[in-house]
């Protein structure tokens, strides 16, 4: 859950951006970490603090991000399937984003992919080291 992300590699903007990483861990404890909102903080870059304002995450709940650079954010969940798939969509704003989870041999392939409405263009796309440094910590709470 995040809006944009962070673009610490000067990464070209861009309109969609898929990424993909294997995560040696069950597919329950990969959906259960990504979904928890005190988590984010530790594996998005300058995301400062997420909070979520349900007691449960659900369709409508809704995420707030406090960035580094004085910004806040906002997220609603537009769709969820435990342990299959998460849907975020921007308040007042285009960008969504979508988490997938999917069993391997090894425990579990995650997909993130993000957009920003059809004619936009993502300001902080997503990189694979950020899913690099997700999947580290995932693997060492193991």
């Amino acid at each position: 859950p995040k809006v944009g992300g962070s673009n610490p590699s000067g990464v070209a903007k861009m309109k969609k951006n898929v990424l993909s990483i294997d995560i040696n861990a069950p597919i329950e404890i990969v959906f259960e970490f990504t979904r928890d909102s005190k988590n984010t903080s530790k594996w998005v870059p300058n995301l400062l603090e997420e909070t979520i304002n349900t007691p449960t995450t659900d369709i409508g709940s809704i995420y707030r991000q406090k960035w580094n650079d004085g910004r806040e954010t906002a997220m609603v969940i537009t769709g969820i399937i435990t342990n299959k798939q998460l849907d975020f969509h921007q308040i007042n704003g285009a960008y969504t984003c979508m988490y997938t989870y999917e069993k391997t041999e090894n425990g579990t392939k995650l997909t993130y992919s993000e957009e920003n409405g059809v004619y936009g263009e993502i300001d902080r796309p997503f990189t694979i080291e950020i899913l690099q440094k997700l999947k580290r910590l995932i693997e060492d709470i193991r």
